[in-house]
């Protein structure tokens, strides 16, 4: 475990200025990062919200580190329940919605659907099961 909680929360300190970075108008992965249907995205979220996004994982990231360190302190009554909310989120999303994104999508010839398939369910399944194992351990 020592190894995955630095692996963990420096892939959501990463994905969180990647955010920023898109946010501020960069364009780079940015095609990959939506799921589209006939070519075109299903949504286009503006600035507030991919920043909001942003802020999200940062505070995931943060999450991690206290759950490791702190998760047997006096806040481990408010951490370990925050840690299996975000377990149950990834967990979800790595299942997805039947349609566009997670395991069982159905959608699968575009380039978001790739990436999901390749990156995006493996990477929620990992991170849902480390918010469970350090919430539960």
């Amino acid at each position: 475990m020592q190894i995955i909680i630095p692996i963990t929360y420096s892939i959501l300190f990463t994905l969180s200025a990647l955010h920023v970075y898109w946010a501020l108008g960069g364009t780079l992965g940015v095609n990959c990062a939506v799921p589209t249907m006939n070519g075109k995205p299903i949504f286009l979220p503006g600035r507030l919200i991919t920043l909001a996004v942003a802020f999200g994982l940062s505070f995931m990231g943060v999450i991690v580190i206290l759950l490791h360190y702190q998760g047997t302190s006096q806040y481990s009554w408010v951490l370990r329940p925050v840690g299996v909310v975000l377990g149950i989120i990834f967990g979800l999303r790595s299942i997805g919605d039947f349609k566009l994104v997670g395991i069982f999508k159905r959608v699968r010839d575009s380039k978001f659907a790739k990436y999901d398939t390749l990156v995006y369910t493996p990477l929620c399944a990992f991170l849902s099961a480390v918010f469970f194992a350090l919430s539960i351990t």
